[in-house]
């Protein structure tokens, strides 16, 4: 194999994978797959979060199981299976402003309904019905609290990876990408707003139409320009960092994370089988 089919092999490689610097050094191979409908991001440290989707929608879907057992023991109608629970949709990935055409055309310039949306029961058919699950939530809780306090506790990879979002745009190298969108949206003469470097929109109540048309704009001059792959790249690069530095709290914490989804698969699949 050539050596530069070789490099773009190991870049390939790492950016699934999610390699990772030693402590100290450099990683230059990290990059960021972006989903340009969905307008998300996959980076290194998404494998050690628990505050992601799909994660919380299967605590979701064993806790409304576990409800629906309840409900049933006193003759009322259950709710879990009614619900697709691969319909969540992945994190928003908008830390450096719009950049998923589809989602600016649909939403505008604000996150819409069905952004981050995590399944869920609906609304219960009757003011009984919905006591009951009140209920049967509450007497459920204690079984999950190691589900919920490692969705709202202090989550190390969301911890960095915040940190690795926020040393982008002070970075020189962040600085001349989002100085490529300013430049692209001053070409179509929409106003910049100064903090966050992208386009000021108009209000989305007042003025739907023009918000969500800047929307349009700026998200196409950031993938136009190439800015946004560069902005994530930039984010993968220090969350690789990151992960090598804090390895051994991040593994720990993954661990954690992957035997408690186990238990919940297990709890699925009892509860499906009921």
């Amino acid at each position: 194999m050539r050596p530069r089919a070789l490099a773009l092999l190991a870049v390939f490689t790492c950016a699934l994978a999610g390699c990772s610097a030693l402590p100290g050094e450099k990683d230059t191979h990290a990059s960021a797959i972006l989903d340009f409908e969905r307008g998300s991001a996959a980076l290194p440290l998404d494998d050690y979060r628990a505050d992601l989707p799909a994660f919380q929608a299967k605590y979701r879907h064993a806790l409304a199981l576990d409800v629906d057992a309840c409900l049933a023991a006193q003759g009322l109608s259950t709710q879990a299976d009614s619900v697709d629970w691969s319909a969540s949709a992945p994190r928003d990935a908008r830390e450096f402003g719009v950049w998923s055409l589809p989602l600016a055309e649909r939403d505008g310039p604000e996150p819409g309904p069905l952004t981050n949306y995590i399944a869920d029961v609906g609304f219960s058919p009757s003011p009984e019905h919905e006591a009951a699950s009140k209920r049967c939530v509450e007497a459920a809780e204690p079984r999950f609290a190691a589900v919920t306090n490692l969705i709202h506790g202090n989550d190390p990879a969301r911890r960095l990876a915040e940190e690795a979002a926020a040393a982008v745009a002070p970075s020189s190298e962040g600085s001349a990408f989002f100085a490529r969108i300013e430049n692209c949206l001053t070409e179509a003469d929409i106003p910049i707003d100064e903090a966050s470097r992208r386009a000021r929109y108009p209000s989305m109540r007042s003025d739907p139409e023009r918000a969500r048309a800047y929307a349009v704009i700026d998200a196409r001059c950031a993938v136009e320009t190439g800015a946004i792959q560069g902005l994530f790249d930039l984010e993968a690069v220090r969350q690789s960092e990151l992960l090598g530095e804090n390895r051994e709290e991040l593994e720990a914490t993954r661990g954690e994370r992957q035997r408690i989804e186990a238990d919940l698969d297990r709890l699925i699949a009892e509860g499906e089988q009921r």
